[in-house]
């Protein structure tokens, strides 16, 4: 009770702190340059976005107290330990997670005498992976260019094809991971037997991340080629850049 909100309040505080040490990055415009920021004032600007937060939080929080039904106790009767309702699913948050247990291959080495239990690999292997690319991800991007330079604009997806790919695929693994974490759920909507899903999410868990990672980094590559030039002009039309930076479509 006390040790949590603690720890919440240093996180934020030391949060703020960094930003006010490191200031923001930012999108490229006028007067924007890698040697200054250029934020929004804290009033209006920052003040009222906050504030309209904070009403839209609000709003949303007040219509799912009135119209969405959560955890109804008196439809489960009194709480009784070992008894599970079924279907049981686990929280958005940690639902890729329970998609990774789900879907984890049965496979429990003997290392040394010491036994490594099937959960281990996608309840703390995969994880580990998965954040750990996330987190040090600036570090290897910094080895691979030897760009340790200080950056305050931000790059738009176009400009860097591999980091696009990388992070869309990251993000499809997350994707698929969530939909196989209600298996029996969608085993009972589409009518299939739950080993034919579970089977289905081990093939996508790896083939969909590498299509779709693919897909970006050519996507990626081809607006870089054009020069940011959006893709699939209409038919009969080319693309050309006008004065203000911008793009138009002209008959060649």
């Amino acid at each position: 009770v006390m040790l949590l909100p603690a720890l919440l309040v240093g996180a934020v505080g030391l949060h703020l702190l960094l930003v006010w040490a490191q200031k923001h990055t930012q999108y490229p415009g006028p007067g924007k340059s890698e040697h200054n920021v250029v934020g929004a004032h804290l009033w209006p600007g920052q003040a009222f976005r906050s504030l309209g937060l904070l009403f839209l939080t609000g709003a949303v929080v007040t219509l799912i107290a009135g119209f969405v039904q959560i955890n109804p106790v008196w439809a489960y009767g009194p709480f009784i330990p070992y008894a599970v309702s079924s279907p049981a699913q686990p929280d958005w948050y940690i639902g890729w997670l329970e998609g990774a247990l789900r879907i984890g291959p049965n496979f429990q080495p003997d290392i040394l005498g010491i036994v490594i239990p099937s959960p281990f690999w996608p309840g703390v292997l995969v994880p580990g992976i998965l954040f750990g690319i996330v987190i040090l991800w600036p570090f290897i991007e910094a080895l691979a260019t030897h760009d340790r330079r200080e950056h305050n604009l931000l790059d738009l997806p176009w400009q860097a094809p591999g980091r696009t790919a990388i992070g869309l695929a990251i993000l499809t693994v997350f994707g698929v991971l969530t939909l196989a974490g209600a298996n029996d759920v969608l085993a009972v909507f589409l009518h299939v037997q739950v080993e034919t899903l579970t089977g289905a999410f081990r093939i996508l868990v790896v083939v969909l991340p590498v299509l779709v990672g693919l897909v970006a980094y050519r996507i990626c590559r081809e607006i870089r080629d054009r020069g940011g030039a959006p893709l699939g002009p209409a038919a009969g039309y080319a693309v050309r850049r006008t004065a203000d930076g911008g793009f138009e479509e002209v008959e060649p």
